[in-house]
């Protein structure tokens, strides 16, 4: 099976990421869930938001406009080149693009009133892991939205596609599809 899905997808160590072959074949629908992921973690101006699997800072580019000029968006990613895609395409002060593994995020506890995740978390080695990571990052009233892939019930645009593909790739269908999940920690 060929891996040749264009630069925008898969990088090979120490080469640039092309952001526009990413928003070609990937960012055209990942982004029409960045608002519902926005919206449930009740991004608002002035937020500390931390996006983490940033890639090429898709969400990042939809929650500056929200966050304003007095706050702040931090763009986590463990790849160096989908970081300096972010780093290029949203050359904004108040974006900063951390290399970090989001099973192990270098921040302290509760330093972010939201944290997103947009299509990372199914990636992740221990997902788990990461979901305690970012809950970990999140200040007591923050909130953690999260998008990943589900079910062809549950996501028919993307579903349709990914049933077809499945039956090509047997070993992959969950890697295939979309949801967004919510998580908000007990403040009891």
């Amino acid at each position: 099976m060929s891996t040749n899905f264009g630069a925008g997808f898969h990088v090979a160590p120490g080469r640039a990421v092309d952001a526009s072959a990413y928003d070609r074949f990937t960012g055209r629908w990942s982004r029409l869930f960045v608002p519902t992921v926005l919206a449930a973690a009740e991004v608002a101006p002035g937020c500390r938001v931390l996006d983490v699997s940033t890639g090429t800072g898709e969400a990042a580019l939809m929650t500056l406009p929200i966050v304003g000029a007095s706050g702040l968006v931090i763009g986590a990613d463990i790849s160096p080149a989908m970081l300096e895609g972010a780093r290029d395409r949203l050359d904004e002060p108040s974006f900063l693009p951390v290399a970090a593994d989001g099973q192990a995020l270098p921040f302290r506890d509760g330093s972010f009133d939201a944290v997103l995740c947009q299509l990372g978390l199914q990636f992740f080695p221990d997902p788990a892991l990461g979901l305690r990571e970012f809950r970990r990052v999140l200040r007591v009233e923050g909130s953690i939205a999260v998008c990943v892939i589900s079910t062809p019930d549950r996501a028919p645009m993307w579903g349709i596609l990914a049933d077809a593909i499945s039956r090509f790739v047997p070993n992959l269908p969950n890697v295939l599809l979309s949801i967004v999940l919510v998580e908000r920690p007990n403040t009891t």
